[in-house]
């Protein structure tokens, strides 16, 4: 049985007003009432039954107290009008065909309760009403009545989707109209999944992707009230919705749409009158014989659409030129409709018109009929349907801008007028068709301003598009993070733009601009493109528009503008800056290799090349291992100079570089396949020219990355001496007696340092769990198994398949064994307990550690010890010729400092190698977005002493998007410190996992209103502080350069890490 919203006959049936409430989500009980207009009210909802199993509940009220004997039929069924199986009959059920059943409804009796299976049960129920006195269908607003008794999925409302489209042999315009209708709130309810399948839908449809006219007729009237119906249900959801996804997605297909309602009798009947008043031929009418307005004439009777508008205009420019090839030019040019899809329509055209120019004032008043129903997101029309709800200067501001529309100052105009628009649409003072207004000035804003010649364009006069950019997309959703970035751009913009710092300010804000407009456009694209596969897929759509549909969808959107904004201001700013197109992270004497490109360095993880290799990468994330023979990595996407990735890259002595001009990157590319050699330039470029020398096995590569590195291994510890306190604390050089413990370096290095200069650099108190502690706990009896798995899985893994970075499958199940198996005994537990207890109790606030506490501290330890199986770790390992057993896991505990800023400082520049002067960076929030390589950049200087005093020179301004911040201030930090990294000559940087037991937060920052960068006495002040707590951390380690972590929480500054910088 078809669902009742797809007849045409609207008419006949009873309007009611939708259901009181949306279906409910997940974890909420359905429920749902309508109005009976006079009948009472039909209520239903889901509950639990005795059995424990759900029941579906439905009654009618109508407030009269008991039961009057008046009774209505219930026509239902499940999901799409599946016959419920007999055993979920309630008493009284016959079956109606092999779709329904009925059940009588008494008003104001007994609830009607329909038993729902436990398994393999229905999504939904669905329901008409039927007075059989009468012979009458009671309807919601000519649809079926819903219970939704599952959640709303996106699988079931795609499902819903893609079956009439791909199967029904009777489907168009109009049916898939009425089912919008009927889906819409479900697509809501699931989402902007939901949302983005809605959208996508319809797009398909608008770009004739779909069926138009699948052997469906209808009247004009029909399809102009289930355009108008469709247009107010989207626009509403576009306002007012409480989701920012479902909003922005209801609102873009809402310009999609035609806006319905209009005169649409008089598509109908204007055509015939037109033709009668000419003496054109029509049936068997006698007159002027005129095919071509014969043909198009059945095609309006039954099939009217918005290619209507296209064909009257096209009709109107061969009636004024008189040329009627102009008919078949102008509506391909203009609509890209050809004259065998005219031929082939379902009801078609196949005759040119002819010309007759005394009908031009006619069908120019017809053209208007047409476009009142058919028109959407039209500037000219949404205005006239407009002009009404609008006050008088408001009015006279858009019918100035369309006299004025190719005048410079429009897209500055727009963004007032939709300032003051929006305190209409806004608000629901206004109908559809003043948020079609709206809709229709957003997108000319996003033409006028693609339309400029951006190579003429002044500097000054892009960056002034930025702000008006933001102000414009702001108007359509108040977004927190475009209002930071206008908020910071506006500030920047109100002062001298080309003094002092300035240039790099604009240079960083460009940058965090740039990611917050990827990480909008990225996650719709992420929405779209899976929508876009599903259903283009089922419903055979052409591969190569699937392909391209979800990036043309991100395209269109105004925001996307910005994209060509900055892509022109950036090399000025840069220029400006003193910054080059190219950014050396790791600098080594000129190298020599085979070339190749990849789409990312993550894609050869694993891989070993046989000789050494020249590597051109489109982008770099920061967590990657660099790959045995590996000389030179040549990216475009930027890499912080102090993050793990370019500590690995000195380390091994790899060339590590980003070119930020995407031109001299595709150049650079046309070496693949061919040897080249590498050489970094004094301009800070890195030169490629092709080499016909042969492969130089050692040149540049430090002993460890091409023999077997050799790790000091201690013995294992006692069982009962595990955990220890700081001052327990010695390192394996240190060891007096092969009884004693030894920490990992980590722990080493700041017990060092807390020995020497504790006060100054407000070094937290820490524990450890000492090295070969993970070692020890493998040992127990109820670890038996887990251990014997662990060797078993180690010993295979290598010959194991790889996965398409190359890097064995099997490391994630060893992790995982790890994680779920792992047994802690109760002594280690007792002892760490009360050892943190004891740590925690030095602080200046002492925090209580409960047992919820210690059960995140233990699965903290475990991931940390897990980690000796990561990709990265492993690869690293294998490399070098490390075994596994000679890597002994432990950590090093320490109480988290909520860090307003985080910063790594090296007291030897690592790039120039000069020892008197220091590089530092700085990140708002914890330091694993800057360790880590967040995208974006950190704030960056040098600082060296000059006649006794610091001189502070700022490199870089920060423009990482967001941050890491933790809200709890009885965190602690898990730290990895095993024997094989944080070592003068092995440094292993980011190898093992850190974790802390209270998960951080990711959060935009604000950079307007942040003092590192709004205020230079701050910044200056915090730098030189940093920069001094470099030169005594080198003091107290004996003068050797240090590579130094700390952070800052409420001004004060505190060192967390040091270790010996590898130069």
């Amino acid at each position: 049985m078809a669902t009742c919203a797809l007849r045409a006959s609207f008419a006949r049936h009873r309007r009611f007003r939708r259901p009181s409430a949306r279906a409910a989500s997940s974890g909420e009980r359905a429920r749902t009432s309508w109005n009976l207009d006079g009948r009472g009210t039909l209520e239903a909802h889901v509950t639990e039954g005795p059995n424990g199993t759900n029941v579906a509940v439905v009654r009618w009220k109508d407030g009269g107290g008991s039961g009057d004997g008046q009774v209505l039929t219930v026509h239902w069924a499940w999901d799409e009008w599946e016959r419920p199986v007999e055993s979920c009959w309630p008493t009284g059920t016959s079956p109606f065909d092999e779709h329904a059943v009925r059940t009588p409804l008494e008003r104001d009796g007994p609830d009607l309760e329909i038993p729902l299976p436990s398994q393999h049960g229905p999504n939904k129920l669905v329901m008409l009403l039927v007075d059989e006195k009468e012979e009458q269908w009671i309807k919601d607003n000519g649809k079926d009545f819903v219970l939704r008794v599952k959640p709303a999925s996106a699988e079931d409302l795609m499902q819903q989707i893609v079956k009439p489209e791909a199967t029904y042999s009777n489907w168009g315009l109009f049916n898939r109209f009425c089912l919008a209708i009927e889906l819409l709130d479900q697509a809501a309810e699931v989402g902007g999944t939901g949302m983005a399948s809605m959208y996508t839908w319809i797009r398909f449809s608008a770009n004739k992707q779909l069926d138009w006219y699948r052997n469906s007729n209808y009247q004009s009237k029909d399809i102009a009230h289930v355009q108008k119906t469709l247009t107010e249900k989207i626009a509403y959801v576009a306002v007012h919705d409480g989701d920012a996804e479902v909003r922005r997605l209801a609102r873009m297909t809402l310009g999609l749409l035609p806006r319905g309602g209009g005169d649409s009798e008089q598509i109908r009947m204007g055509i015939l009158n037109i033709m009668r008043t000419h003496g054109i031929k029509e049936g068997h009418r006698p007159g002027i014989e005129e095919k071509f307005l014969e043909e198009w004439h059945q095609k309006l009777h039954t099939n009217t659409s918005p290619e209507d508008i296209a064909i009257c205009e096209a009709y109107l420019a061969c009636q004024f030129s008189g040329n009627p090839g102009d008919f078949y030019r102008v509506i391909w040019e203009n609509n890209g409709i050809s004259k065998e899809y005219l031929e082939n329509m379902y009801h078609p055209i196949h005759h040119a018109p002819l010309h007759l120019p005394h009908m031009i004032p006619d069908f120019q008043h017809f053209l208007w009929i047409l476009k009142l129903t058919h028109s959407g997101a039209d500037l000219d029309v949404s205005l006239e349907n407009a002009k009404g709800f609008l006050d008088g200067e408001l009015n006279y501001m858009l019918h100035d801008l369309l006299q004025h529309r190719t005048e410079w100052w429009v897209p500055g105009k727009i963004v007032e007028i939709r300032k003051r628009l929006s305190g209409y649409w806004k608000h629901g003072f206004a109908s559809r068709d003043v948020l079609l207004l709206d809709i229709a000035l957003e997108d000319y804003f996003r033409l006028q301003l693609q339309k400029l010649d951006y190579p003429n364009l002044s500097i000054d006069d892009a960056l002034n598009l930025i702000p008006l950019i933001l102000e414009n997309a702001l108007v359509t959703d108040e977004d927190q993070e475009l209002m930071m970035r206008l908020s910071q751009w506006s500030k920047l913009l109100g002062g001298d733009r080309w003094s002092g710092a300035m240039p790099l300010q604009l240079l960083a804000a460009s940058e965090t601009l740039a990611l917050t407009l990827a990480h909008h456009m990225d996650k719709l694209l992420q929405l779209i493109a899976p929508c876009a596969k599903g259903i283009g897929e089922a419903c055979s759509v052409d591969q190569s528009y699937i392909t391209n549909f979800a990036e043309e969808s991100v395209r269109g959107q105004p925001l996307f503008v910005l994209s060509s904004v900055l892509r022109h201001v950036e090399p000025q700013l840069r220029e400006a800056g003193g910054v080059g197109k190219w950014h050396i992270i790791s600098q080594t004497q000129r190298q020599v290799g085979q070339v190749e490109v990849v789409s990312s360095l993550a894609s050869v993880q694993g891989q070993t090349f046989s000789r050494p290799t020249i590597l051109l990468s489109d982008t770099i994330d920061g967590s990657e291992d660099i790959p045995e023979n590996i000389r030179c990595i040549i990216a475009t996407s930027d890499v912080d100079i102090l993050s793990h990735l370019a500590i690995r890259a000195r380390n091994q002595q790899v060339i590590l570089a980003c070119c930020s001009d995407l031109e001299a990157f595709s150049r650079l590319k046309e070496f693949e396949g061919t040897r080249a050699s590498a050489e970094p330039l004094s301009d800070g470029e890195v030169q490629l020219l092709a080499s016909d020398e042969t492969d130089q096995q050692d040149q540049g590569v430090p002993s460890e990355a091409r023999s077997v590195a050799k790790l000091r291994v201690p013995s294992l510890p006692p069982k009962d001496k595990l955990v220890i306190l700081e001052a327990e604390f010695q390192d394996i050089d240190s060891m007096s007696s092969p009884g004693n413990v030894c920490v990992g370096p980590k722990a080493s290095n700041l017990h060092k340092l807390k020995q020497a200069i504790e006060a100054d650099l407000n070094l937290p108190s820490s524990a450890a769990l000492v090295l070969g502690a993970f070692e020890r706990v493998l040992e127990e009896p109820e670890n038996q198994s887990l251990y014997d798995t662990l060797q078993e899985l180690s010993s295979r893994v290598v010959q194991e398949s790889l996965d398409e970075s190359g890097v064995p499958v099997g490391l994630k199940t060893i992790r995982q064994n790890v994680m779920d198996k792992l047994f802690i005994p109760s002594k280690l537990h007792e002892s760490l307990k009360n050892s943190l207890v004891e740590l925690l109790s030095s602080e200046a606030s002492p925090s209580i550690l409960n047992d919820d506490d210690m059960q995140d501290v233990i699965a903290c330890v475990v991931k940390v010890w897990a980690s000796k199986w990561t990709d990265r770790a492993w690869l690293y390992r294998q490399a070098r010729g490390i075994p596994d057993q000679d890597l002994l896991m432990g950590c090093l505990i320490q109480p988290v400092i909520r860090a307003d800023y985080a910063f790594v400082l090296h007291t030897a520049n690592p790039i120039t190698k000069d020892t008197e002067e220091m590089f530092g960076e700085v990140v708002c929030g914890m330091g694993e977005a800057l360790v880590g390589n967040y995208p974006g950049r950190a704030l960056s200087f040098v600082g060296k002493l000059v006649d006794g005093a610091p001189s502070i020179d700022v490199k870089t301004f920060p423009s990482k998007r967001t941050g890491l911040f933790i809200r709890s201030d009885s965190a602690l930090m898990v730290r990895s410190d095993s024997n094989g990294e944080d070592l003068e000559e092995f440094a292993g940087a980011g190898l093992y996992d850190s974790y802390p037991t209270v998960p951080t937060e990711e959060a935009t920052i604000d950079y307007a209103s942040d003092p590192l960068v709004d205020s230079e006495q701050f910044r200056m002040e915090l730098l030189e502080r940093i920069f001094a707590s470099g030169r005594k951390a080198e003091a107290a380690m004996g003068g050797v350069p240090q590579d130094i972590e700390g952070v800052v929480r409420d001004g004060v500054l505190h060192v967390v890490q040091t270790r010996p910088q590898i130069l």
